[in-house]
């Protein structure tokens, strides 16, 4: 099993999630909804975080996690 790395992803929660939080709004159209979406994709990649393989996936990952929430 793979160790998860908090401060790897803290870091990239900081630096992704207002822009994530701007496509979860023009998703719902109110910043409240936007705010839980964005919330929920971040639980949807922190619990597949020593999953994925290629970092540099991972923010398309976030956006997929905000488009189907």
């Amino acid at each position: 099993m793979t160790r998860r790395n908090d401060d790897d992803f803290v870091e990239f929660a900081a630096a992704n999630h207002e822009r994530l939080r701007r496509t979860a709004y023009l998703r719902c159209g109110d910043w409240n909804g936007a705010s839980g979406i964005t919330q929920e994709a971040s639980i949807r990649v922190y619990t597949a975080w020593p999953h994925v393989e290629r970092k540099d996936c991972l923010a398309a990952y976030a956006r997929r996690a905000v488009a189907s929430s």
